[in-house]
Parts: structure tokens; sequence; C-alpha cells
């Protein structure tokens, strides 16, 4: 099993690019624990402020509900809600939005595109790298507008709330796969893999694994990092294998299929245990957030006056904080499983070992991994197994193959007794 090794200038450089990531992954939950804390304190003033600014005479003059159009529309949404109070909780929620991107604009910067471009490893120039901020805050700012509208609409309308979304949202989680390769689309541009060896190679490493696909794409991740990945996205008639155009570039043939073959185990995986797991945990968040609301509601806590304040958004959130650095250990461990069985299916599929020990090799390389990181940056932050532990699997298939190899060679050759 043969593969390229790391000197003392490149693992110093692995490190150095690493323990502050390591550091800010342990110390950035206190801060978000913070922020949401001081937040959740001047809940009530925030309020106060956004529904006095939508209210100024400026707006009063011409209220966008009396337009032409939109009336029908403004009438819809006040019988949905109870009342015209949907337009505060909506701004509410957006100008909530706004303040958490402005808290951590700093660190996006900073981890995204500084210190990426000192290692090497971002290709964004400053203008994409804005636009690419910019489309992610105009969707989380539609997605915490929906939120505050939905999830506290509904809050209004009925005791059981937390029930009946928790039942929808986990059937929405069942499914919400298919939807997966719309998402990239915002970001990246994907064409087709063109004909040629490396796509007969795939179809047929595909095909020996019984997965079906809409298409084989590249994406065009060099306008923004250096780094390699690949994965299928979307599921039965919308899945396809989307590989970043760096890898294509930088691996050799066996590589790519080793890398391919390693995520065909994950759409063999069983999904339902996740997924269902999923969505009991989604039903217990909300039934949790339910109390909270409850609570915060009963005590004036933050200027409360009923389950279904606005106001309450950001305790909800803080909330969700705390209990995800919680859970985040024993999600991270059972990822790092679910990485492990997908890297012995493709060994399976492959027979190559020495193509997955390169693969694992040339990722550290490009992507700044870690090969022997501490336990407790693998116990808190690592959702995929080691390079140390990787290779080491690898090892102890290719020594378990050839014992096999063995025995059936013994068997064939040995005299047969009547």
């Amino acid at each position: 099993m043969s593969g390229s090794t790391f000197t003392a200038a490149q693992l110093a450089q692995i490190h150095d690019y690493n323990l502050p990531r390591y550091i800010f992954g342990v110390v950035a939950p206190v801060l978000q624990v913070a922020e949401l804390a001081v937040l959740c304190h001047f809940a009530a003033r925030l309020h106060r402020r956004v529904a006095v600014f939508l209210r100024r005479d400026e707006f009063g003059a011409i209220r966008w509900r009396e337009r032409r159009g939109l009336r029908t529309l403004a009438g819809v949404l006040d019988r949905l809600w109870g009342d015209e109070g949907w337009e505060v909780a909506a701004a509410y929620g957006v100008t909530f939005c706004a303040i958490l991107s402005a808290l951590h604009l700093p660190q996006a910067v900073y981890f995204g595109l500084v210190w990426e471009r000192r290692f090497g490893l971002s290709s964004y120039t400053n203008i994409g790298f804005a636009k690419d901020l910019l489309k992610g805050f105009f969707v989380e700012s539609l997605a915490f507008a929906a939120l505050s509208f939905g999830l506290f609409g509904l809050i209004r309308r009925t005791r059981h709330w937390w029930a009946l979304l928790g039942i929808a949202g986990g059937l929405l989680l069942l499914i919400s796969a298919a939807a997966d390769p719309l998402r990239g689309r915002l970001y990246f541009e994907r064409t087709p893999l063109p004909s040629g060896a490396l796509r007969t190679e795939l179809m047929s490493l595909l095909q020996n694994a019984q997965v079906d696909l809409q298409n084989v794409m590249v994406e065009d991740d060099s306008r923004a990092t250096r780094k390699i990945d690949a994965g299928f996205l979307g599921q039965g008639p919308t899945r396809m294998l989307v590989l970043s155009d760096t890898l294509v570039a930088r691996l050799a043939p066996d590589e790519v299929l080793a890398a391919v073959a390693h995520e065909a185990g994950h759409v063999h995986e069983s999904r339902w245990l996740p997924r269902l797991g999923a969505a009991g945990a989604l039903l217990a968040f909300l039934y949790l957030t339910d109390r909270l609301l409850r609570f915060l509601a009963r005590t004036g806590k933050f200027g409360m006056t009923a389950p279904g304040d606005i106001r309450g958004l950001p305790a909800v959130f803080l909330m969700f904080v705390i209990l995800s650095v919680l859970a985040r250990p024993a999600a991270h461990a059972f990822s790092r499983q679910r990485e492990a069985a997908a890297d012995a299916y493709g060994l399976n599929l492959t027979q190559d070992p020495d193509a997955f020990v390169r693969l694992w090799i040339q990722s550290a390389h490009i992507n700044k991994l870690d090969p022997a990181p501490p336990r407790w940056v693998e116990f808190l932050e690592l959702d995929h197994p080691s390079l140390k532990a990787r290779i080491a699997a690898a090892q102890a298939w290719e020594s378990e193959h050839l014992r096999e190899s063995r025995k059936i060679r013994s068997t064939a050759g040995a005299p047969h007794t009547p």
C-alpha cells in the first residue's frame, strides 16, 4: 500500500492552519450563548423599536398594504395572524437575523476569507465573497421572516401547535433530500461531466453499486476555494453526483473513483433511522419550545405577554444553541461511524485500498486536514474519522482480504477426499 508522507514543514503548516480553528470551534458556542443572552435581555426594547419604525409617519402616509394589488394579500395575512401584528413580527425576525449576521460577520470574513487566503486555500475575489455573503443573508432573512410569521402565528392559533408542526416537519425531513440539488445552485454553477474515460469508469462503478442517478455534474468550486469535495445530492429522480472541479483537476482517476465509491456507501446506508431520529428530535425540541414560551409568558420575561409573542424568538434560539452544543459530541460520534461504514463499503466495491489511502492523503494535503488531531478535537469537532484511523482501517481491510484470498486458494488447491 503506497502513499506520500508528510514532511515536517507540511505538518507544521497544517497545525498552524487548524489550531486557531480548533480553539474557535470551542469558543464560538460560548460566544453564541452570550450574544443570544444579550439579545434576550434587549428583546422588548428591540421589538418596540421595530414597531415604532414601521409606524413612522412616512410609512403610515402610504401603507404598503393599501396599494393596489396588495390589499388581498394583506387581508389574507391579517386573517392568518389574527391582526396586523404579523408585520412587526416578520420585521422583528429579519432585524434579529441582521443583528446576528452583523455579530458573526468578523469571524465569517476572517476564517472564510482572510485565513483561507493566508494558507493558499481561497480563490475568492473580494467582490465574489461579498456577493455570497449577501446571498446567504438574503436567504436567512427570508427564513427568519417565515419562521417568525409561521411559527409564532401557529402558536397564536392552537395550543397543540408543537405536535402539528412536529408531525409536518418530520414528514418534510423524510423527503427534504430531494430538494438538495437546488440549494447549491444559489452559489455555484454545475455542468455535466464531459464524456471520456473518467465518466465511463464512474458510470460503470455506480452501475456495479446499483446507484441510479440523474447525472454526474461538475461544480465550479474553484471560483471560491482550492479544496476538493464530492457527494450525492437529492434522492430518487433528483439524485445526482456532484464533483468539485478542483477534485477532477487534482486527483488521479482511481482516487476520484475511490471518493465516489465512498459516497455510494452513503447512498446505500439506512436513512430511515437517522431521519426518524431527526424527526423525533424536532418534535422534542418543539415541545420544549412550547414549554419555554409558556414559562416566559407566565413570568413576563423579556416583555412577553403570551406564548405567541415574537419577543420570545431570541430565547428559542438560545435554547437551540445550548441543546446543539450538548448533543454535538454524540452527533459527531454517530457521523464518524457512518463515514467509517462508507469507507468499508467503498473498499469492498473498488477492492483498491491503495487508491483510498492516496485519496485520503491527497485530501489531507489539499484541504489541510490534520492527520492525527488531538483526542479532544476528535471528540468535540470531527465528524469524519482522522486520516490515521482511516489508513489503519484500510490496512486492516487489506490484511483481512489477503487472509480470505489465501484461504480460498488453499481450499481450492486441497486434494479432494472421496
